[in-house]
């Protein structure tokens, strides 16, 4: 598929860019779809409808303020959705790409200065680990019916801005590594399928996996 490859191709780049400067970053995620029409009186015909799940797979590159932990992980990810119909003809498929300027905050901990990783940070686990986190963004995605003798064939591609906020929590497993479990609600501001709006509201559970190459390679260089 023409999408994956391209996104293939991205997360490569940006992993061995990222890799050259500082902490780098990988996520898995599954997700649930809420969808509705903003006006009750609307017929059901919202094909959207048909995905109240999905998964997806990103990648960020993290940075933050110097003296506070206010905290910042843009991410480019690739989603995907499960078509969950009983029936299910014509054949659909929904995915996009979302660019999202991922805020940490962790408010327990927000005047530490200490750029070292979670594993590094001495006593008062949930302390250091607890944060809340914003997540404005994009999507840019694609609607299709797929197979052939399809007599109403429909490609709807969308650009649709995102807000949203969730919780996490930093596990430090070693210098390197950090493992971190997530919640996100998003919200997708101006979805619409064929002109017309709609809500879509969205739950997302994931995990990230982030490796501070560089302070593994700074301690090295003061003889650790």
């Amino acid at each position: 598929m023409k999408n994956s490859k391209t996104l293939l191709a991205l997360t490569i780049i940006a992993i061995f860019t990222f890799q050259l400067s500082g902490q780098v970053a990988i996520n898995t995620s599954f997700h649930t779809n809420r969808i509705s029409d903003k006006d009750p009186q609307l017929s059901q015909d919202n094909l959207y409808d048909a995905f109240t799940m999905g998964a997806g797979v990103g990648v960020d590159y993290w940075f933050r303020l110097k003296n506070h932990r206010l905290e910042f992980t843009p991410e480019l990810s690739y989603q995907r959705e499960l078509d969950t119909r009983s029936e299910k003809l014509p054949a659909l498929q929904a995915s996009s790409f979302q660019f999202k300027f991922n805020t940490n905050i962790y408010p327990l901990d927000f005047l530490n200065d200490c750029e070292c990783p979670t594993f590094d940070k001495d006593g008062e686990f949930l302390k250091k680990g607890f944060f809340i986190s914003l997540h404005p963004g994009i999507d840019y995605g694609n609607l299709r019916t797929r197979g052939e003798d399809i007599t109403t064939p429909i490609n709807d591609e969308h650009f649709w801005f995102i807000a949203g906020a969730g919780v996490g929590f930093d596990f430090g497993v070693s210098k390197l590594l950090t493992i971190t479990p997530y919640f996100r609600w998003l919200r997708y501001l101006n979805a619409d399928f064929q002109d017309q709006a709609f809500n879509f509201n969205q739950n997302n559970f994931g995990v990230r996996l982030s490796l501070r190459a560089d302070y593994v390679r700074n301690q090295r260089r003061r003889g650790w």
